[in-house]
């Protein structure tokens, strides 16, 4: 493992020194006089005041966890003896508590405040009396709900389900029932318009006379109550001492209304507990997703609000890191910046790379592609997948990994045809709670996409790893190649000439996306439709076939020697600076190699061979055989369709 040292991120260490330091108490009188520092008055509470909140938010990898580990030793190592400093890592808390460890989504936000309870509770118990009498009396409102239930035999025994439904409701419980705010008095949530009107009154009716006043308010917001109460114990502990919450991997936990709920923890505690909330969405701003709607915390909080996005290493920063005293391994410029294109940045995989490096192991072979016949897993592939693994470590089950690896096959946004590949009638639901548990997943115009540096390296552990072998991967191609086929169809039943499908945008970036999922499918399928495109293109529109030359080249890392000869070979004569006839003849000869292997039978074989014949004449031109080249145009004139008015046009010019 890598030595863990840190780097950079001085501001906000430097705004977490300021923090700490303006709620430090009085040093001086607590040290030598201890006895006077106690007859001091307190500091009195500043009113309407936020508490401080620090945000760290970004995708896996990119040292949310180091900050909050390095603000945790700062305040103990700059600030000794003068705040508890307690962090939680719900990482580790779902792996201790079962409620936690059920899905993102099945989280309630009573397991989040018993997780924060039993953390910072330790020692200090009487702080948190009243915490322990709410969840007391809430089990005593439940056994009253069961006797009730187990009554009901008769009339009204319908709505029993909806009365016990109210004890784990999300903030205020009854209060998203029609009318029951007149009845149970002020309180928050919306109305559920789905509970009828007489469900309510049966509800009451059953429950109103067994439940005395306080049993109510609490019944009817049992979260506000458990979650004020936590935060005025831990207001009580901040009294004697300021506290400092540390808060990671927040995305475990982040569902809507347990951040809510958290929020009210975070008010009822006040200004002498200090909050470092890292987690891999942005809290701090406020949006609308569907008919969701997320108030940030700069909504929330006037003021006392640090948010900081965690940014990637610079190549400054890369060659910083390698030359430390506890890495040892410096790199040159040039090293540094390769390592930085690799990584994107990302600390998480410079901190693999450099611990590779520790091992002895070359950079070159570390960056490098792997070889084909390698079996064994290469220092390179080693990095891709720990990093992928790294950015869907929560994706808990197979639906959200199935949308993470869809969306990194696809060549570009594309709802319809992610919503074909899910094999889900209505992507909108679908997108509207991935988006909601993972923060990788962008919103982009009209389309949906993961996070950039996600895209690069899933796409990178799919095609070294997955593609080929994994189920899943040729189940979405499959059908992402069965939806595409007959859409592209649809498209180029107008367009009379071959030469017009790379002027229509539409067409041209279809087939490019179809050459990609055939690609993703088996490599010999890709091929087989890829290169009567290639000759097609060469002809028609040089700028399309680079484009193309860049989708094959993406998966080469799958390639056998006779695929990576073919792509060197078209590659290399795709060079525009000038002319070189040894290349041209090895990449006409290769084409009508595979031409001869039936790879151009199907529809147009006829106007393609006519294309190889036509540039095999511009070589023979080039080298100054005249008559042979004259020969070939003569003979491709006879052959020509009707309808390859561009191919003609071609013809003609050379003829000239």
């Amino acid at each position: 493992m890598t030595t863990r040292i840190f780097l950079a991120r001085q501001e906000e260490q430097k705004k977490f020194r300021e923090v700490l330091r303006s709620l430090q108490p009085n040093r001086w009188f607590s040290k030598n006089l201890p006895t006077v520092a106690k007859l001091l008055p307190a500091r009195k509470e500043v009113v309407n005041a936020s508490p401080h909140i620090f945000l760290l938010y970004g995708e896996g990898g990119m040292g949310k966890t180091s900050l909050g580990r390095r603000f945790y030793e700062l305040a103990g190592e700059e600030f000794p003896n003068s705040f508890r400093v307690l962090r939680l890592d719900w990482e580790e808390a779902k792996n201790e508590f079962p409620s936690l460890n059920v899905g993102h989504e099945a989280i309630r936000p009573e397991s989040v405040l018993e997780a924060i309870y039993l953390a910072v509770s330790k020692g200090r118990e009487r702080d948190f009396e009243k915490y322990r009498q709410v969840g007391k009396t809430l089990k005593q409102i439940e056994e009253k709900v069961d006797k009730e239930l187990q009554a009901r035999q008769g009339e009204g025994a319908e709505y029993a389900p909806i009365l016990k439904k109210g004890l784990s409701w999300s903030l205020g419980a009854l209060r998203k029932l029609p009318h029951a705010e007149s009845i149970l008095g002020a309180g928050d949530g919306k109305v559920d318009e789905a509970i009828a009107d007489g469900a309510v009154n049966a509800l009451v009716g059953l429950m109103k006379k067994r439940l005395t006043l306080e049993e109510r308010r609490i019944f009817a917001t049992p979260h506000r109550q458990l979650a004020e109460a936590l935060g005025h114990g831990l207001q009580a502990m901040a009294e004697q001492k300021p506290l400092v919450l540390l808060l990671d991997t927040y995305e475990i936990v982040d569902r809507l209304e347990c951040d809510r709920v958290l929020r009210m923890v975070i008010k009822a505690a006040g200004r002498q507990v200090v909050w470092a909330i890292a987690g891999r969405a942005n809290l701090a701003d406020s949006f609308r997703l569907s008919q969701d709607y997320f108030r940030g915390y700069r909504d929330e909080f006037s003021e006392n609000l640090y948010v900081y996005p965690m940014s990637e290493f610079s190549r400054e920063q890369v060659s910083e890191y390698f030359a430390h005293p506890e890495i040892d391994v410096p790199l040159s410029d040039d090293e540094a910046e390769s390592v930085k294109q690799f990584s994107l940045g990302i600390p998480f995989v410079v901190q693999q790379i450099a611990a590779m490096r520790q091992q002895g192991i070359d950079l070159v072979t570390i960056l490098s592609t792997p070889s084909n016949d390698r079996e064994d897993e290469s220092p390179r592939e080693a990095v891709v997948r720990a990093t992928s693994d790294r950015f869907l470590r929560y994706c808990l089950d197979d639906r959200d990994k199935k949308a993470a690896y869809a969306m990194a096959m696809m060549r570009r946004p594309d709802n319809d045809l992610l919503k074909a590949m899910l094999g889900v009638t209505d992507l909108e639901p679908e997108m509207r709670s991935l988006k909601a548990r993972h923060s990788f997943v962008l919103l982009e115009g009209k389309g949906i996409r993961l996070h950039d540096k996600l895209e690069s390296f899933l796409q990178d552990y799919l095609r070294c790893g997955l593609a080929g072998q994994s189920p899943m991967v040729r189940e979405l191609s499959d059908r992402a190649v069965t939806y595409l086929e007959p859409r592209l169809s649809e498209w180029t039943k107008e367009p009379t000439d071959t030469a017009d499908y790379f002027e229509s945008e539409r067409i041209a970036n279809g087939l490019l996306d179809l050459v990609q999922h055939k690609f993703w499918q088996d490599v010999e399928v890709g091929w087989r439709y890829a290169v009567p495109r290639f000759v097609e293109s060469w002809q028609y529109n040089r700028d399309w076939q680079k484009q193309l030359l860049g989708v094959i080249e993406a998966f080469q890392v799958r390639f056998d020697r006779d695929s990576k000869k073919r792509l060197q070979i078209f590659a290399k004569d795709l060079g525009y600076s000038s002319f070189d006839p040894d290349s041209r003849k090895e990449l006409l000869d290769e084409l009508e190699k595979l031409a001869k292997r039936g790879w151009f039978d199907c529809d147009r074989k006829t106007e393609r061979m006519l294309i190889l014949s036509i540039q095999r004449g511009r070589l023979l031109d080039e080298l100054e055989h005249y008559s042979e080249c004259l020969q070939i145009y003569l003979e491709a004139e006879k052959q020509l369709p009707e309808t390859a008015l561009h191919l003609r046009k071609n013809l003609a010019e050379e003829f000239r």
